[in-house]
């Protein structure tokens, strides 16, 4: 590399990186809030920006709600920081830009649609998945010529054990199948390969006299081929049935096509359901199932097929092309690697295509003639090779892998497998981070897939207009943006059997969405589950809170007053909105609770026990908490700890009137506080920590010497993460007589905790001296000396 080429890329990505910074800065105050947040972050370097790549959704959503021309300045110079994260490039973050907006028009300006977030995950358009189906029923291409399967053949008996008789069972019967043997020196080859052809006249066996090696052996079955078209096969695939007319089919359209290749599980671009790697496919899927998947893809080549060149797994030729560009190139390339590039590549600049097979996957497990050192060692020199050879064709691949044409395919072929296994599972939950739901979100996912369901995350945020749709049964790196209304064409392309509502506690429209999910329930018969993590659907406040406190939910005339105090969502009508929940629940065919005090609430409003199970949580795992070591007695102030985020729900009011109180009467208590403070409260009598990992938590409270933990809540909550961690760890606490957490006390008959009955902070500090004057024999309820 020279030095100017070096001095060129040292200054563009200096350029980058600063183009980068200056794009962020006005998404910095959606994020950081204020200057002094937003200073303390920077001078951290380059966790100022890694922070909010990370929690890019969150960010957009917060600037959408901006009054114009603010979001339509800042949301396009944060969309290019993004896309300048991605790309590593400024032309390409350019291009792409620019292709948004040709595509959206000035939209384009603030989509994510084509965005590589953090988690590396594109975005693409449900309207680019319809574009990519096969409306029809999955048909077969009718294709009558003779052709020629020519399969080179060294050693790998595991392979061919697989693939015979296999491949020709699978053929039509007119097909032609050339073995050729490179001296295998395992003497069980051929053999092997006589007696499972012998019954089938197609079939010949050559066996070279001396080892020609990879490359050479190829262009002499090649040169046997009579037949107008030839397929080149490696001993280590497998193919579905009707392979054969649907990897000619590009040939029957398009006579001036060179090279014709399949999707596959380890084929560089052609690889599903990453591109450019080796995918462990299979299991969990089939072969069949796979290739079933992909015949949902039109098959049709549309120009996005078109590419610089094939992969020699399994690739279709037309003889006419090969007869006029000639043979592979077997003195440069004799070992293998690089020689079909090199071919499709002469036949490109020739004016011949090459092209993918959309509707077509053949797997590819790897290993039949190369081991793995000498197969890195031939990639790397003959690349070098092809890239001198051919510069334009390469320039061309570039733009291929940075656009990515056929993700629209896989993600497609990807969505339609969702149908295997069990079934397809539909979750439908929040995009934020709400810990407890969750973690209940992320445990259910688990437990379907070992169920053997095939899962579908729909997910939506505050601001947005549209879901997301995360596959989250395959690992593929494609997200599908759907909007509302498309919704029903996705239960038309899959079937989906259940649907599993995890929450609905921050769409701008549940209403709609609930009327929606009703008709699609009756539509398309499939079981409907609702989870009771919060009380939304008795008040938008979610946590039945008014200004004052826990409201325990009233008549339609006073929780309509009291509508300006609600924290979520506003509504002036509660008959229509508890009417609307009505009608979900009407049409659910399942409903879980996680407490007999969620119920007895809910069942106040709605007739759902007859279909509601009371299951708690699963409880953590003690490995994944840890133990509580008690401090070593002594005179300092004792530490008593709030775990969690410090908001009003979770009664922060209560700690702050209690830290009043042991400034005013001098008590002998510390608070801590364990989790997020974002309204930044602050108070001599209490010291913040912030957030926190559930791992880190003993250490945490080993550092600060607590002895004793307040779980103040002002609503009944649903269940606890916390309160599980709490006993897990077996740290003494208190807690208000609401809800699950204290049922859950009650039901373990947990020693170490005192319930306070009345809500409020003197309740509380008397149940936090019964605590001490059992657990230690200490009094805390008197003034210090």
């Amino acid at each position: 590399m020279s030095t100017g080429y070096k001095i060129k890329a040292f200054l563009g990505s200096k350029l980058r990186k600063f183009l980068t910074a200056v794009c962020l800065l006005p998404s910095s105050f959606a994020y950081y809030k204020n200057f002094s947040a937003m200073y303390a972050h920077i001078k951290v370097g380059k966790c100022f920006f890694l922070d909010q790549i990370k929690n890019y959704h969150q960010i957009v959503s917060k600037m959408k709600l901006w009054i114009f021309p603010f979001k339509y300045i800042a949301l396009p110079m944060f969309i290019f920081a993004l896309s300048l994260y991605q790309n590593k490039s400024i032309v390409i973050s350019m291009r792409q830009i620019a292709q948004n907006i040709k595509k959206y028009g000035w939209r384009g300006l603030i989509s994510l649609d084509h965005i590589t977030g953090f988690s590396q995950q594109y975005s693409l358009e449900f309207q680019e998945i319809l574009n990519a189906w096969n409306k029809d029923h999955p048909r077969i291409c009718a294709f009558d010529q003779n052709l020629t399967v020519v399969i080179p053949v060294f050693n790998g008996i595991e392979h061919l054990r697989r693939l015979l008789p296999q491949i020709i069972e699978r053929s039509p019967q007119q097909t032609q199948f050339i073995f050729i043997d490179d001296v295998s020196t395992d003497d069980k080859v051929i053999p092997f390969i006589s007696d499972a052809i012998k019954k089938y006249k197609t079939c010949k066996l050559i066996s070279n006299k001396k080892n020609l090696g990879f490359v050479k052996t190829v262009n002499k079955g090649m040169a046997m081929v009579e037949t107008p078209f030839a397929i080149i096969a490696n001993t280590d695939i497998l193919v579905p049935e009707d392979w054969v007319p649907r990897i000619m089919h590009p040939f029957v359209s398009d006579r001036k096509i060179a090279s014709a290749t399949p999707f596959s599980n380890s084929a560089a671009l052609f690889s599903f359901p990453k591109p450019g790697q080796d995918n462990a496919l299979i299991p969990p899927f089939t072969l069949d199932e796979v290739d079933t998947a992909f015949q949902g893809v039109k098959a049709d080549s549309a120009p996005e097929c078109r590419t610089h060149s094939g992969v020699g797994f399994c690739m279709a030729i037309d003889m006419a092309c090969w007869r006029e560009i000639g043979p592979f190139d077997e003195d440069t390339f004799g070992r293998g690697y690089g020689e079909e590039t090199d071919w499709c590549m002469r036949a490109d600049s020739r004016g011949w295509a090459n092209v993918l097979v959309p509707n077509l996957f053949v797997q590819h497990v790897h290993g039949g003639s190369f081991m793995a050192a000498e197969k890195k060692r031939l990639c790397q020199e003959h690349m070098q090779i092809v890239r001198k050879r051919w510069p334009k064709q390469i320039a061309d691949m570039r733009r291929h892998v940075a656009t990515d044409p056929w993700k629209s395919y896989r993600t497609l072929a990807a969505l339609l497998l969702s149908q295997g296994g069990k079934g397809c599972l539909l979750l439908i939950d929040w995009q934020g981070e709400g810990v407890g739901a969750r973690a209940y979100r992320d445990f259910q996912l688990g437990r379907f897939k070992d169920e053997g369901w095939r899962v579908l995350l729909l997910t939506y945020n505050n601001a947005a207009t549209t879901f997301c749709l995360e596959l989250s049964f395959i690992n593929i790196d494609t997200n599908i943006s759907i909007e509302l209304d498309k919704i029903e064409t996705l239960f038309h392309i899959i079937k989906i059997n259940h649907v599993f509502i995890n929450n609905l506690a921050f769409y701008p429209q549940p209403e709609e969405f609930m009327a929606r999910l009703i008709r699609l329930r009756k539509n398309y018969q499939f079981y409907l589950e609702y989870v009771f993590h919060d009380f939304l659907s008795i008040c938008p406040s979610i946590f039945l809170l008014n200004k004052e406190g826990y409201c325990a939910g009233g008549s339609v005339e006073s929780c309509t007053n009291c509508v300006s105090n609600q924290k979520i969502l506003m509504r002036t009508d509660m008959q229509a909105w508890r009417a609307a929940w009505r009608g979900l629940f009407a049409a659910c065919d399942g409903i879980r609770c996680f407490s007999e005090s969620t119920l007895d609430i809910a069942g106040k409003f709605f007739d759902i026990s007859a279909k509601t199970r009371v299951c708690e949580h699963a409880p953590l795992q003690p490995a994944l908490v840890g133990k509580w070591q008690p401090p070593l007695p002594g005179d300092q102030l004792h530490p008593v700890a709030f775990i969690g985020n410090f908001d009003f729900c979770k009664g922060n009011s209560i700690i702050l009137e209690l830290a009043d109180k042991i400034k005013n009467e001098r008590l002998p208590l510390r608070l801590i506080v364990i989790g997020r403070n974002e309204s930044r409260y602050a108070h001599d009598a209490i010291t913040f920590h912030g957030k926190y990992d559930r791992k880190d938590l003993p250490e945490i409270l080993s550092k600060y010497g607590v002895e004793a933990a307040l779980f103040p809540s002002i609503w009944p909550e649903t269940f606890s993460y916390v309160v599980q961690e709490i006993m897990l760890m077996g740290l003494p606490f208190v807690c208000f007589d609401l809800g699950a957490p204290a049922e859950r006390v009650r039901k373990s008959a947990y020693k170490d905790s005192v319930i306070a009955h009345d809500v409020s902070s003197d309740s509380m500090m008397n149940a936090l001296d019964a605590l001490f004057s059992r657990k230690y024999g200490i009094h805390i309820l008197q003034k210090s000396s």
